[in-house]
């Protein structure tokens, strides 16, 4: 298998640096690449591939795991008994993780300095693709009325072919702007460079075309500048794959020089109690009753307070055409009201902002089978939810996000923020992105599903360092996350199955290394975390006795994280893990009810401020089931 691109075969191998490749890659990183032209290739099939470069120097030839400080020289865990007893000794990859941070603070430099030449470059190729386009339609239009008599039969052909000349210059541009992008959210969100990253980093660089095609199709307009500044680039970050220490920068990142960064996700909400010590508790139940729906989704309840008062919300029983959405009083442990708008069954139901404070404006939102998305706000003396926007999509909508523009990626020059991403049960029809205004909303951009995946889940944070909202679409195999400036994919991080849930931890106790995670379930038994920055999957672990997971709750308490996870399996039921291992501490079988949404909240007791978990439970698995809405604290 390659060790590069790990897709294909491998048909060659380069001595000097013991790597294997197939043919595309061997010709992008050695053909190609001056540097290592004159290394020396094998073929794989006539030439065993051995591993002594890495083996000890020693009669034993066994694998060199440390480093002799005091000789430095790699050596095997015998010598380290025997030849080398008593001396300092390090792992080798502790050796390596040294190395790489007192590099860190050079290459942080570097990419700051790449990033501004990429923006040199998007500009200047701007201005010259602006000035191209205006030449030539000014000698177009000077053409055609200079000989209009004599072209009239061959106007329609010329203005095409002119046309089509024109469309192929946009798709050079468009396809350079999506280039610098991608290499400027990758270059600056890479905190740790690991040499694999830099190599996609290139890869996706010369994916759509190589240099010289680029070359050779661009237009010919400042051509040498523009070559110029594609060398430029490839030398920056050939420099940064190898590490070179000399380049000229500064020693400093900007990056994480802000400080108190708000947490805006409701995962980040502190709590002070101890889920693990109230899932066995007795349940409070809070209604029951039945209802149809569609898709078993983890977005179908939301908790927020209003006026001190702990409130719930989740679809109602329903009948043919009245399908209506329940508000509890948590504290009061009774249904407040009921409202309904919808002529078909709900398929989602959320809130903007998550855990919004008690004097925030609050947009309640439900989609349904008949592709309408209807959006309440919460108005009057009463501070009951009234319709403000109704959108009719066309299609059933099977999962959607609101929130506002706060950094203009999408909408500038109005004073309605409040943007509305919408997914479709049908895979085929790409996600649309609407700007709510006037009591409906129109489509600014769509995303195209490239994976041609059914969207399961989406979600999103404000990314206060880089001033841009990250947007996870959660598919079948994959999870997408969607630069809305750029309009592309940036990150994509594994998944097996149907993703049902994404939750995020954002840790930035430590300003100048902040942690971000990303925490997802699918339907399998899996728990899965990874690094929101490097897409590197953390920590992962498959429950026993579960089949699939609708839901997880992280718990923030005091300085640890708690996920409550909902299982469906031979035992149903939730299960209590810690963030740092993902071991199971506590448990709580339900029986016959699957768990489907977990929430948490706090409500009013006797006078004081009482913390609690919110579930939602089903029996059966058809259109029409029973739920229970449960209380536990």
């Amino acid at each position: 298998m390659c060790d590069a691109c790990e897709k294909k075969p491998a048909k060659t191998k380069c001595v000097d640096c013991n790597q294997n490749y197939c043919e595309a890659c061997a010709q992008f990183m050695h053909e190609v690449n001056k540097k290592f032209i004159n290394h020396k290739m094998q073929n794989v099939e006539k030439q065993m591939v051995t591993k002594e470069e890495f083996n000890c120097f020693c009669s034993n030839k066994k694998i060199i795991q440390d480093f002799c400080l005091q000789c430095e020289i790699g050596i095997c865990k015998f010598c380290s008994i025997i030849d080398h007893k008593g001396h300092k000794q390090i792992s080798i990859e502790e050796l390596m993780s040294q190395k790489m941070k007192m590099k860190f603070p050079c290459i942080q430099a570097h990419l700051f300095e790449v990033r501004e030449n990429l923006t040199k470059l998007q500009n200047e190729i701007m201005g010259s693709a602006t000035k191209a386009k205006e030449m030539i339609q000014k000698e177009l239009t000077d053409f055609v009325n200079e000989v209009h008599a004599l072209v009239n039969k061959h106007k329609e052909k010329t203005l095409e072919k002119i046309n089509e000349e024109l469309q192929s210059i946009k798709l050079q541009m468009s396809w350079i702007n999506e280039t610098i992008g991608f290499l400027g959210f990758e270059l600056e969100e890479t905190n740790n460079f690991h040499p694999n990253v830099l190599f996609q980093i290139l890869k996706y660089f010369s994916h759509s075309m190589d240099k010289k095609e680029i070359v050779m199709h661009a237009p010919k307009i400042n051509n040498n500048k523009f070559v110029e500044k594609l060398e430029e680039i490839d030398k920056l970050l050939t420099n940064l794959m190898q590490g070179n220490s000399n380049l000229i920068g500064k020693e400093e990142s900007l990056l994480f020089k802000i400080k108190n960064i708000p947490l805006n996700t409701e995962e980040n909400l502190k709590m002070n109690s101890n889920p693990k010590d109230f899932i066995k508790s007795q349940a409070v139940l809070l209604d029951k009753y039945k209802l149809e729906l569609d898709f078993f989704k983890s977005n179908l309840t939301v908790f927020f307070s209003t006026d001190g008062q702990s409130l719930f919300a989740m679809p109602g029983a329903s009948t043919l055409n009245y399908h209506p959405i329940n508000v509890y009083n948590i504290s009061l442990r009774k249904k407040l009201y009921m409202f309904s708008y919808n002529n078909s069954r709900i398929n989602l139901l959320s809130i903007y902002p998550k855990y919004p404070r008690k004097t925030e404006r609050k947009w309640l939102y439900s989609a349904d089978k008949s592709g309408f998305l209807r959006v309440f706000e919460e108005q009057g003396l009463n501070k009951q939810f009234q319709e403000t926007y109704n959108i009719n999509a066309g299609a059933e909508i099977i999962e959607a996000v609101i929130f506002e523009d706060k950094f203009d990626e999408i909408i500038k020059n109005s004073k309605d923020k409040l943007i509305a991403i919408l997914a479709f049960s049908n895979s085929n029809v790409p996600l649309k992105i609407f700007h709510l205004t006037n009591g409906g909303g129109q489509v600014v951009k769509i995303i195209m599903n490239y994976n041609s995946e059914q969207c399961w889940s989406m979600n999103y944070y404000y990314d206060e360092i880089l001033l841009k909202t990250s947007l996870f679409i959660g598919l079948k195999s994959v999870i997408n996350c969607w630069d809305l400036k750029t309009h592309i994919p940036l990150q994509q991080i594994q998944a097996k199955a149907a993703v049902f849930s994404m939750r995020f931890l954002l840790d930035f106790e430590n300003r100048a290394m902040p942690k971000r995670f990303l925490i997802y379930s699918q339907n399998n038994n899996s728990v899965t975390i990874a690094d929101i920055d490097t897409s590197v999957i953390v920590r992962q672990v498959a429950l026993q006795n579960v089949t699939l997971i609708y839901d997880i709750c992280i718990w923030r308490r005091k300085d640890e994280f708690i996920l409550i996870a909902a299982t469906h399996g031979n035992l149903n039921g939730m299960k209590v893990l810690k963030f740092e291992t993902l071991e199971v501490v506590a448990s709580r079988e339900t029986g016959r009810n699957y768990p489907l949404n977990l929430r948490k909240g706090w409500m009013e007791e006797l006078g004081k401020k009482k913390e609690c978990l919110i579930g939602v439970e089903f029996a059966g698995d058809k259109v029409l089931s029973e739920f229970e809405i449960k209380i536990y604290s």
